[in-house]
């Protein structure tokens, strides 16, 4: 069954409300085309003459208090006995389980400290976590109002929304230079018509989101665009990283499992371990 996710606020923003009362973000991109959510079914909704399923994606990366007083710049400095880490529970939360895939592409791809395995790594990484939050928004509020931690790994494009939220200065993104990049593939609901929105309205929708303004004034929120030239104009937001997909880690995490074992039993392991 197709996985769902809230829409995010930063949708909302682009393709306004009315809109997103029918369509639906799915977990991954090529997923089965039917299943059963809000009462209605969902259909992959490939825009009209494009090929673009999804416009905008994000990284994970570190948000850490003003001045970087820990100076966290990589993966391997959380490893460092006074660090502490936030992050959301990787099986209840979408981007706990981001955070804990760039992990595992940092240690796949960069290599490890103290000769630790990719797997003794990541499960190192989640030790200096006190307590998972239960979701993306515990996480945040733990970090900026309750103060737990050093470092909380988030979404880029959530970066300027926690600003706003709680302060312009409080807080600072740290770009690691390697991490897992999460499109963010949709889906139009069935039946035809959500909330006065054709099915057909949310396909044009969609279509709309990889127009230069959709892609514009997604990128000034925070989101990466598709349109590589929209890209261009906004180099110094999003800064050149080794940004893996969920494709190549997942090859990888098959070569270096014996035998090899799905993310998703990956995360059950490293969890009993933690």
């Amino acid at each position: 069954m197709k996985r769902f996710v809230p829409m995010p606020r930063f949708l909302r923003s682009v393709v306004g409300a009315a809109t997103c009362a029918a369509l639906v973000v799915v977990a991954s991109a090529g997923q089965p085309a039917r299943a059963e959510s809000r009462g209605g079914a969902a259909v992959a909704c490939d825009a009209p003459d494009t090929t673009v399923t999804a416009p905008f994606s994000s990284p994970i990366v570190f948000l850490v208090r003003r001045g970087n007083p820990k100076n966290l710049r990589t993966w391997n400095d959380l490893l460092r006995p006074e660090v502490r880490v936030v992050a959301a529970d990787p099986k209840r939360s979408r981007t706990g389980r981001f955070a804990y895939l760039a992990a595992w592409a940092h240690a796949l791809g960069d290599g490890t400290p103290y000769g630790l395995a990719p797997g003794e790594f990541v499960r190192e990484i989640y030790r200096h976590v006190p307590e998972l939050a239960p979701n993306a928004r515990g996480a945040v509020l733990d970090f900026a109002v309750d103060r737990v931690g050093d470092v909380l790994l988030t979404f880029e494009s959530e970066v300027g929304l926690i600003r706003r939220e709680f302060g312009p200065f409080r807080f600072e993104a740290i770009h690691p230079q390697t991490t897992i990049l999460a499109d963010v593939p949709l889906a139009c609901l069935e039946p035809v018509v959500v909330d006065g929105i054709s099915h057909e309205d949310a396909r044009f929708a969609v279509a709309a989101l990889a127009a230069p303004a959709a892609q514009e004034r997604g990128a000034r929120r925070g989101l990466r665009p598709h349109s590589e030239e929209v890209a261009a104009r906004h180099r110094d937001r999003f800064p050149a990283i080794d940004a893996w997909t969920q494709a190549r880690l997942a090859a990888h995490l098959r070569e270096a499992s014996d035998p090899p074992r799905p993310i998703e039993s990956l995360f059950e392991r490293d969890y009993a371990a933690r």
